[in-house]
């Protein structure tokens, strides 16, 4: 699942990169690769940081403050669902 996302990144297609880690999350969270969704959404944040896409940028950020909220790391949690929340509102 990894693969798809970093090879997503690597060809610079940054809306597709975004939206395949979007859906895989559910996957990630239903086989418990926990690890392995934090650190693909850590690619695809640097991605969509270099794009400068708030779209792409909220919804990272959403996923991986799911993931912490899973792991009840509220302090991180808050601070990513609440910077998607920003992005978000910025882009309307």
């Amino acid at each position: 699942m990894q693969r798809g996302v970093a090879q997503a990144a690597a060809a610079g297609v940054d809306i597709h990169t975004w939206q395949i880690f979007a859906l895989l999350t559910a996957l990630f969270a239903v086989r418990g690769q926990w690890a392995d969704w934090l650190s693909t959404g850590q690619i695809v944040l640097a991605r969509a940081m270099r794009a400068a896409d708030p779209t792409g940028l909220g919804w990272t950020k959403l996923c991986v403050g799911n993931n912490f909220l899973h792991h009840r790391a509220l302090d991180y949690a808050l601070r990513y669902l609440g910077e998607a929340l920003r992005h978000f509102e910025h882009d309307g």
